[in-house]
């Protein structure tokens, strides 16, 4: 599970796997054929914006568990409960 994770991905794949195929088509079933359970929240959440989440807000880690608390059963919550009250994970910040 990733959010916004593409560059993780092609990262993972180049230092452990393989070489990184060329074209786009071609990582994703080599990706797949090594790891066939991906999800990316950011590409859900965005897929899903107006038939699943009925989210209004943008799409960053905090406005989807924001929108996720109300549900009733799921549980949304934070993987570190140590950051600081209103900030936000910023992934790829040093991609």
């Amino acid at each position: 599970v990733v959010h916004n994770g593409l560059f993780d991905l092609l990262h993972l794949y180049d230092k452990f796997i393989a070489d990184v195929p060329q074209d786009i088509q071609d990582f994703g079933k080599a990706w797949l054929e090594q790891f066939p359970l991906t999800f990316d929240t950011r590409f859900v959440a965005q897929e899903g914006r107006l038939q699943v989440f009925k989210h209004l807000g943008g799409l960053n880690l905090d406005a989807l568990r924001s929108q996720l608390r109300g549900q009733s059963k799921l549980k949304v919550q934070r993987c570190d409960e140590s950051t600081a009250p209103g900030s936000t994970h910023s992934g790829g910040y040093d991609a």
